[in-house]
C-alpha cells in the first residue's frame, strides 16, 4: 500500500493537506513507528498534484510501500438496526444528528418515538466518544431560542463541554441555544476581525463567537450581550475557561443595553437567524463610521441573493443610512433548498 512517511511531529499537518487535497485514503489505517508515521494515500493518485504538495510539506515527507490495515467497515444507522426495527420504519431513521461534546442531540419522527430507547443505543454504538443521546422535543422557541431535549440513551445529563477552534465551551444543550454547525463560521469572521478592532456580537449566549474571535485574532476589547441569564452565566464560566481577559458580556435585552451604551464598534456580529433584521436600528446605533455588520438570516435557496438584503436595504433607506454589501455567506442547510446565510455589509455612515 502506498504512504506518505513522515516525523511524528509533522503528521497531523501533512495529513490534513492530504485530505484537502483528495489524496487520503480513509479506508486504510494511519501507521505508527517510534519515529515516523506512515499516511495511506490513493492508488489512482495523480503523481504531478502528490509531489507538488510534498514539496510544500515540513520535514521532507518520503512515498513509500508499507503494509497497512484496513479500517473495520462502519455501519450506517440504518444497518445497525435492521433486525431491531420493523422494515417499514428503517426508511424514516434520521440521516443526520448534531453533537456537542459528549452529548448527541437527534430529531426523530414521532413515528419512531416508541424505538427511541434501541435508536439511541444505536447511536451509542456507532459514536463512541458519545455518552449521551438527546431528542428533540420541540423547535426552537421563544426570545432565548432554547429547546426541549428528552434524554433516550447514556447518561442522564444535558451539560457537556464542546471544544472548537482552540477553545472550550461549557453549556447545558437544553437551556442555551447552540450550534455546532457555525463552527467554521465563527473561525470565518474571526479571520476578518483587524488588530485593535472594537467587536460587539449580540445575542452572544454562552459566548462561542466572542471567545473564538478573541482566541483568533488581535481584537481590541469585544462586547457581548445575552438576554438568556442561563446562557450569559455559562458565557462568563467559559471566559474563565479560556483565559479571556478582553471579553466583556452583558446580561440584558439589547434594545435596553445598546442606548446605555458608550462603545461604539468597527464590527457587529448578529448571530439571530429569522428576527436580527428587526434589530438593525440598535446595530446601527451602536456602530461607527465605516462599520462592517455580519447579519445572519434564514433564506430559501431561490431568494438567498436577495430576501436578506430586502431587509437589509429597507432598514438603511429608513435611517438613511448608504451602505455596501461585501458577500452573501452560505453558513449551513436548515431544510430542503433552505439556508441560513450570512450578509456582510458595510456602512458609511451612523446614527
Amino acid at each position: 500500500m502506498k504512504a506518505v512517511k513522515t516525523l511524528l511531529e509533522n503528521a497531523e499537518k501533512l495529513r490534513q493537506m492530504l485530505i484537502r487535497s483528495g489524496l487520503f485514503e480513509k479506508a486504510m489505517k494511519i501507521k505508527r513507528g517510534r519515529q515516523y508515521i506512515y499516511i495511506p494515500i490513493k492508488r489512482d493518485v495523480s503523481k504531478d498534484k502528490l509531489d507538488s504538495l510534498l514539496r510544500r510539506a515540513p520535514g521532507s515527507p518520503d512515498v513509500v510501500n508499507v503494509s497497512l490495515d484496513r479500517l473495520p467497515e462502519r455501519k450506517s444507522l440504518k444497518e445497525n438496526l435492521s433486525k431491531r426495527l420493523p422494515r417499514e420504519h428503517l426508511d424514516i431513521l434520521p440521516s443526520s444528528f448534531d453533537i456537542v461534546g459528549d452529548i448527541i442531540t437527534v430529531e426523530l419522527d414521532r413515528r419512531l418515538y416508541k424505538y427511541e430507547k434501541e435508536i439511541g443505543n444505536a447511536l451509542l454504538r456507532l459514536n463512541p466518544q458519545a455518552r449521551v443521546v438527546a431528542r428533540k422535543a420541540g423547535s426552537h422557541r421563544g426570545e432565548l431560542r432554547t429547546q426541549r431535549v428528552k434524554i433516550i440513551a447514556g447518561e442522564k445529563r444535558r451539560v457537556t463541554v464542546y471544544k472548537e477552534n482552540n477553545c472550550i465551551f461549557k453549556l447545558n444543550v437544553e437551556k442555551v441555544y447552540f450550534s455546532p454547525r457555525l463552527a467554521t463560521e465563527r473561525k470565518r469572521i474571526a479571520g476578518l476581525v483587524k488588530p485593535g478592532e472594537q467587536v460587539l456580537v449580540m445575542f452572544s449566549g454562552c459566548a462561542p463567537y466572542p471567545i473564538v474571535i478573541a482566541k483568533s485574532s488581535e481584537a481590541g476589547r469585544i462586547f457581548g450581550i445575552e438576554l438568556n441569564r442561563t446562557a450569559h452565566k455559562y458565557g462568563l464560566e467559559n471566559l474563565e475557561l479560556n483565559s479571556i481577559s478582553n471579553v466583556s458580556l452583558i446580561c440584558g435585552d439589547v434594545r435596553r443595553v445598546i442606548p446605555k451604551l458608550k462603545a461604539r464598534f468597527d464590527r457587529i456580529v448578529m448571530p439571530l437567524p429569522k428576527t436580527a433584521s428587526d434589530f438593525l436600528p440598535y446595530a446601527f446605533r451602536a456602530a461607527k463610521k465605516s462599520c462592517v455588520i455580519h447579519l445572519y438570516d434564514f433564506a430559501d435557496e431561490v431568494d438567498m441573493e436577495t430576501q436578506p438584503v430586502k431587509e437589509i436595504d429597507m432598514a438603511c433607506r429608513r435611517h438613511k443610512i448608504r451602505y455596501n454589501v461585501q458577500r452573501i455567506i452560505k453558513c449551513g442547510q436548515y431544510a430542503p433548498r433552505a439556508y441560513r446565510v450570512c450578509v456582510d455589509f458595510v456602512i458609511s455612515s451612523s446614527i
